[in-house]
């Protein structure tokens, strides 16, 4: 595999990550977290040559009003329909009062890809 996206923040996908991705390919870390895990084992990704990206927060910069670049673009294509999020949302919440039943554990389950509250 030439790219890899980590959006989970398991700390367990880097025991895999030599396995997955070719010579010099390119893993972005968007996840965070990775508890639970020594991360010596990314002695063998290093082997690799791998371009390791991590955006947090703000990649890309700020705009002028001091909202994250990166974020206002991405919900801009969102908005326009360049990119369509649909096929990702497998959770939708009508009130911010089910919100406290993904975080107890629904987001845990394996369908779940992305929740979204729609007020």
């Amino acid at each position: 595999m030439e790219y890899l996206i980590d959006a989970s923040g398991a700390g367990a996908l880097f025991r895999q990550i030599p396995g997955i991705v070719r010579k010099q390919g390119t893993i972005l870390l968007y996840g965070h977290g990775h508890a639970g895990v020594d991360l010596s084992v990314l002695n063998n990704v290093q082997f690799l040559e791998p371009t390791l990206v991590s955006p947090v927060g703000a990649s890309g910069g700020f705009l002028t009003d001091g909202r994250p670049a990166t974020y206002h673009r991405a919900l801009e294509l969102i908005e326009s329909g360049t990119i369509d999020v649909a096929p990702i949302v497998t959770h939708r919440y009508t009130s911010l009062d089910q919100v406290g039943s993904a975080f107890a554990g629904a987001h845990k389950q394996p369908e779940y890809v992305k929740g979204v509250v729609e007020l």
